[in-house]
């Protein structure tokens, strides 16, 4: 495992004083329906691929989840999954949790990655905060997790989290075999999570709506490697995107919207331990 460079996110911190933790929605991959897992929306297609299914021995309880790259008929398809329903809704939350905690293995190849995030949203499906992490190699034995949640906004009241096998290398699906297994997901009370000031991270966007080229002004931009990543209505990341920022009261990033479906998308840079939060609408 290596600390999300993809993901951009603040080194990874374990916290030992921990409280009582929140119930995810089938957080132990018990319950199952019709080969997929309840509360959770898995990419298996009837009859063609089942990338999502039950997998035993477990952490705690009777199942896990495992997480696969298989081969259909349509080339390999690669898992991923959503805590939300067919409509792309969370689950609901009551407070600022600061830790999403879960255990897991993995059997990855060279370029094959595991991508976990996290995204909390308020009342108006505004996300409030966020956290995520890239997971790499082979984990034998059922391993803790521990991903902090940076919050930019108050009030969150939904939770979105998933899981998906991506490849960093030439191929857009990594290589049949490869796989993740996780168990017990949990969010925590734990101390200990600095939160971003809103004053480091006011991004504003332009044209907006935009079906093509869209420039997000970012303001008191750092020196260094940034990572911009577009999140689409269901916690998903639809386009990533990097680029060397300069230290500068004011950094504009253009990319184009183009390739996406319309609709309403979350915006999120991270350069350092500064995050930068915007929507964007493409029509």
């Amino acid at each position: 495992m290596k600390t999300n460079s993809t993901f951009h996110l603040l080194a990874a911190v374990l916290f030992t004083a921990m409280n009582l933790p929140a119930q995810v929605p089938n957080g132990g991959f018990e319950n199952w329906t019709a080969g997929n897992p309840d509360n959770w929306t898995a990419n298996n297609i009837a009859t063609i691929a089942a990338p999502i299914t039950q997998a035993t021995p477990s952490y705690s309880g009777t199942y896990a989840l495992k997480g696969d790259v298989v081969s259909s008929v349509a080339g390999n398809i690669s898992a991923f999954l959503s805590s939300t329903d067919m409509s792309g809704n969370g689950f609901a939350v009551t407070q600022a949790y600061p830790t999403f905690s879960f255990y897991y293995k993995l059997h990855l190849d060279i370029t094959a990655v595991v991508t976990v995030a996290v995204v909390m949203n308020d009342a108006s499906g505004n996300p409030v905060g966020s956290g995520g992490q890239d997971y790499y190699g082979t984990v034998s034995s059922f391993t803790l997790a521990n991903i902090p949640i940076t919050y930019f906004g108050s009030n969150p009241v939904e939770c979105i989290i998933y899981f998906a096998v991506g490849d960093t290398g030439t191929s857009t699906t990594p290589a049949v075999g490869n796989y993740f297994i996780i168990d017990a997901l949990t969010l925590s009370t734990a101390s200990g999570v600095k939160e971003l000031t809103m004053a480091n991270m006011h991004a504003s966007v332009f044209p907006n709506p935009s079906s093509a080229n869209t420039v997000v002004s970012l303001e008191n931009a750092l020196n260094g490697k940034a990572e911009l990543l577009v999140y689409d209505s269901k916690g998903s990341v639809a386009k990533k995107l990097s680029k060397q920022m300069m230290n500068t009261k004011t950094f504009e990033w253009e990319f184009s919207v183009a390739d996406l479906p319309n609709g309403i998308y979350a915006v999120r840079v991270v350069c350092g331990e500064k995050q930068w939060l915007t929507r964007i609408v493409k029509e």
